[in-house]
């Protein structure tokens, strides 16, 4: 996804509501560091929270431990596909193949 395409789908419209996302994004980035290195963010107290960093947004999801980065999918070059095809005799075999090798490129 474009850098254009990925601001308009969060509804950004205007410079400064770019710069203020931006500006979000890198304080968020800020407080999840400090929570990697062993600092709370927030407190619960009877149910309810209490945040520990200033100014951090509401309505948003939080973990008991850092959720891990989604890897992007990584599909086959066309001469990958190519050569699965040279080498099978079967649709069995190709299938096989092809499952194999997208398992090797995303694990």
């Amino acid at each position: 996804m474009s850098e254009a395409t990925e601001i308009a789908s969060m509804g950004i419209t205007t410079m400064i509501e770019l710069m203020q996302a931006r500006d979000e994004i890198k304080r968020l980035k800020e407080a999840l560091a400090k929570q990697e290195q062993g600092e709370p963010v927030a407190k619960n107290e009877n149910g309810s929270i209490t945040w520990l960093v200033d100014n951090w947004p509401q309505n948003c999801l939080l973990y008991t431990t850092p959720q891990p980065a989604q890897k992007p999918w990584v599909e086959l070059a066309d001469e990958e596909v190519a050569e699965i095809e040279r080498n099978s005799i079967t649709r069995r075999q190709a299938i096989r193949a092809i499952e194999a090798k997208l398992k090797e490129k995303n694990t």
